[in-house]
């Protein structure tokens, strides 16, 4: 069987099979999302910005939603920093791993023990708790499974909890190749901190 062509207005109506197994059209949030992360990844967090304000914006699901909250919340963290962020990583952090980290960066960056807990709480719903979890972040916000290890170790450090806080300095050290490279750094800084000598 032959096909008609198809030109590319009526292209952008046909619906294509998304990971899931159900029919996405390409719709206006769609296509806002789309830009959104690819303006993220080219560092203009701005255009970012107004994008993902656009999948509100329009008609939009609950996991476009969810993604635009994402976006939004590590675009303003690159922007302006992570307090402006804390808002959209609320939203969307019972339904997404990054936006989980997003809030939990959040809460360590306050210095407060009691957010420390909350933190370690909320990852601990992702199973980021235990050393031999691998964190694989949804998009590419500058998270990595050491980052995460990491961070952890950094939360388990300021609530006392020294064994678990070791553990995960160690599994971060571990995964932290190379670590004179960026985005690295933080984690070495971090086991540093939690373990002593970098060289341990």
């Amino acid at each position: 069987t032959r096909y008609p062509l198809v030109t590319g207005v009526q292209t952008c109506a046909l619906p294509i099979l998304g990971t899931t197994g159900y029919q996405r059209e390409y719709t206006p949030a769609y296509v806002a999302l789309q830009q959104g992360w690819e303006e993220f990844k080219l560092g203009r967090y701005t255009n970012a910005i107004e994008s993902f304000n656009n999948v509100l914006a329009y008609q939009h699901t609950t996991e476009q939603e969810v993604d635009a909250h994402v976006g939004l919340g590590y675009s303003k963290t690159r922007l302006t920093g992570i307090a402006d962020a804390k808002d959209h990583f609320e939203k969307a952090k019972d339904y997404d791993k990054d936006a989980k980290i997003g809030m939990a960066g959040y809460w360590l960056s306050t210095a407060q023990k009691e957010n420390m807990q909350k933190a370690i709480d909320l990852l601990t719903t992702s199973g980021l708790n235990a050393p031999d979890y691998v964190y694989q972040p949804v998009h590419d916000v500058g998270l990595n499974n050491a980052k995460a290890h990491a961070l952890m170790a950094a939360l388990y450090n300021y609530v006392g909890d020294l064994e678990r806080a070791v553990a995960h300095a160690k599994k971060a050290k571990e995964l932290n190749v190379p670590p004179k490279e960026p985005p690295y750094t933080s984690v070495t800084q971090i086991v540093t901190w939690v373990i002593g000598d970098a060289n341990y």
